[in-house]
């Protein structure tokens, strides 16, 4: 497994780390670092395999990694209003006065335009290449209406329905609706029900010939979910935090090999008393035994320091370590990864 796709599993929790290290920020080159590990101080030679920063809202502006760099903006209430990388995608995004997007530009110059009713409610979007999208609501502002229009396909235009229970619960959707295979795209009429038990829980769903069903333990916290080719599992600790979670599902192996690969994948989690996560490991194999295209065993262990900031993450691949340090407005972090 890469370094860096370890590296991209511990940025998402983006926090802090003090720690005496070298200046350079350098993506590659080495440093001489003294780190404390387990209370221990020690020396290592590290090398930076990121750079991110921060604005003062803590919303990433910029990061780099030996594979890609990229750049964020935002509007004074946070929202994201540009995104660009080094590989040229560039996505721009604008919003009305309530914070709803009313905008969007992809890097292809695709435009979508949004419009919404006094209740924020969106009713309408409008596609360059002509599509229209269009929402009606109830007077309690449940959709009731949906409709898609002017594609460049007919196919792929479509119109739902919705009816509700008293509770505002969703019990019937009906309409033509988009459908594809590996082989071809069509339009198709269809029908979904859904089922609710005395707690507004939803227990069933039933799509044509496919069912969904769901059950809750007794904090009301979903547990078991099985469809036709997929079923999941979660288990929860007293505050409620997912400790873990498992599922069977069935992918299909494109390209010459076309056999579908009955894959299990099981996902750990353990917490501290701050509720920071302190280890996760993830594990994908075939359910029959035999190796798939898909397999995959990866841990990562959490340490952090009195503060209550990440200082050290350790994988099957490597150690790594995170420095943030002040630039203006600006929250620079390093991650090192132990040579």
């Amino acid at each position: 497994m890469k370094k860096t796709s370890v590296v991209c599993a511990a940025v998402a929790l983006c926090v802090a780390f003090s720690s005496y290290a070298a200046k350079q920020k350098t993506i590659g080159e080495k440093a001489y670092i003294e780190v404390t590990v387990d209370g221990e101080r020690l020396e290592r030679w590290v090398s930076p395999v990121e750079l991110c920063e921060y604005d003062k809202g803590g919303n990433v502006v910029h990061k780099k990694t030996p594979e890609m760099e990229e750049w964020w903006e935002y509007d004074a209430n946070g929202k994201i209003t540009r995104y660009k990388n080094d590989y040229g995608d560039d996505k721009i995004y604008k919003y009305d006065s309530r914070g709803n997007e009313i905008y969007f530009k992809d890097t292809d110059g695709s435009e979508l335009f949004h419009e919404y009713d006094g209740k924020g409610n969106r009713i309408r979007t409008k596609h360059s290449d002509g599509t229209v999208e269009l929402y009606t609501y109830d007077s309690k502002g449940n959709k009731i209406r949906y409709k898609k229009d002017g594609g460049r396909w007919s196919y792929e235009n479509e119109e739902s329905f919705y009816e509700y229970n008293k509770n505002g619960n969703v019990i019937r959707e009906k309409g033509n609706r988009y459908a594809h295979n590996r082989f071809e795209c069509w339009n198709e009429e269809y029908e979904i029900l859904y089922e609710y038990d005395g707690k507004g829980k939803c227990v069933r769903i039933k799509d044509g010939d496919k069912e969904t069903a769901m059950e809750y333990d007794n904090s009301g916290r979903l547990s078991h979910k099985k469809s036709d080719y997929e079923e999941y599992w979660w288990e929860y600790d007293a505050a409620g935090n997912v400790t873990a979670y498992k599922k069977h599902w069935t992918e299909f192996r494109p390209h010459e090999d076309c056999y579908d690969e009955n894959l299990e994948q099981t996902e750990i989690r353990k917490y501290d008393a701050g509720k920071r996560v302190v280890f996760y490991s993830l594990v994908v194999k075939g359910r029959d035994g035999h190796p798939t295209s898909y397999d995959k065993n990866e841990s990562i262990s959490y340490e952090y320091d009195a503060s209550g900031k990440l200082a050290h993450t350790k994988t099957e691949s490597g150690e790594f370590w995170f420095e943030y340090t002040q630039n203006g407005d600006i929250t620079v972090r390093t991650q090192y990864v132990s040579d």
